[in-house]
């Protein structure tokens, strides 16, 4: 009997990466998908990772990880989208997350491989999961009438270790 369950293969399992790895497991759990994979960026984080989960986990990427796979989900630094995308759209659907690259002249370029590829590319712009949104849920949830609305600015600063702060409301 066929499996037509995708099989996907996660590149980055880091902060935010984790918690595409969560709903990753969440489905797979469900009979949605199957994780294929999962490839990390050191040694050290692949060896946690095994130690934990029951797919492969691999260190580096190599594109013959690819090799029966339907889709990548990406969620690696920014400035790595673009390459891994162009590496893995050939061969695999791929979601990234945002942004898909750092300059327009490289979206283009990723669009056009695409387009040749007949891949779905697809762009997460999810915040659900973002500390600042998390943040104002927390301060909703602990209020009695609720806020009509909230407005705010999302705004990525370049500075490393910025992951590491608390959101600043």
């Amino acid at each position: 009997m066929h499996d037509s369950r995708p099989k996907v293969l996660l590149i980055g399992a880091g902060r935010f990466g984790a918690q595409h790895l969560a709903e990753w497991r969440r489905l797979c759990d469900e009979g949605e998908a199957v994780l294929a994979g999962i490839v990390v960026n050191s040694q050290e984080s692949r060896d946690a990772l095994r130690a934990a989960q029951p797919v492969p986990v691999h260190c580096p990427f190599d594109e013959s990880l690819l090799r029966g796979v339907d889709a990548v989900d990406i969620v690696t630094p920014s400035a790595t989208h673009a390459a891994l995308v162009r590496r893995c759209l050939p061969l695999a659907h791929v979601l990234v997350e945002k942004p898909l690259a750092l300059e327009a002249s490289e979206a283009a370029e990723l669009r056009t491989i695409a387009r040749k590829s007949g891949h779905v590319l697809m762009v997460g712009h999810v915040y659900r999961f973002h500390p600042v949104v998390r943040e104002l849920k927390r301060m909703v949830s602990s209020i009695a009438e609720k806020p009509r609305g909230i407005d705010g600015v999302m705004i990525n600063p370049l500075e490393a270790g910025v992951e590491e702060l608390d959101p600043n409301l």
